[in-house]
């Protein structure tokens, strides 16, 4: 059966003007994206809720308090974390960012003999990175699967 709820009325939503009220202080003026095809902003529309990707929403609504934030997304479908790193941590520097939202990990958590560490430490390879280019790193990784028998 279909959701009836939309953005409107979706209680996990912000309603109108709570995001600039969240963000009007905020220090951000560069933001980077890195990472897969969720970075990259591969989903399906859902009915009563904006095509405008996550991503690129975080940008738009940082943006209306800064206008002049620039946002480089560098997401880019079917990279596993490793691949993410090797390229895309360049050109994320190279930008300068004061914000980095990493999001990458999904594509090694399918595949056979997946390594939550391995990614793990990637990411934190990635992260570490960051204050060096004196950016704020958010980073989203996959959570460990566990069985629990009913």
């Amino acid at each position: 059966m279909p959701s009836t709820l939309t953005e409107s009325t979706d209680p996990y939503c912000l309603r109108s003007g709570e995001s600039g009220a969240l963000l009007r202080d905020h220090p951000w003026r560069r933001f980077v994206v890195l990472g897969d095809s969720v970075a990259e902003g591969m989903c399906e529309p859902v009915d009563g809720y904006p095509e405008l990707q996550w991503a690129d929403r975080i940008a738009a609504e940082l943006s209306t308090v800064s206008p002049e934030l620039a946002y480089l997304n560098l997401g880019l479908r079917g990279l596993r974390a490793h691949e993410v790193r090797a390229a895309q941590l360049a050109p994320a520097l190279g930008f300068g960012p004061d914000l980095a939202l990493v999001v990458c990990g999904g594509n090694d958590a399918f595949r056979p003999g997946y390594d939550a560490e391995a990614v793990d430490a990637e990411l934190t390879a990635i992260a570490a990175r960051s204050p060096s280019s004196q950016a704020t790193a958010l980073v989203s990784r996959p959570s460990s699967a566990v069985h629990r028998p009913a």
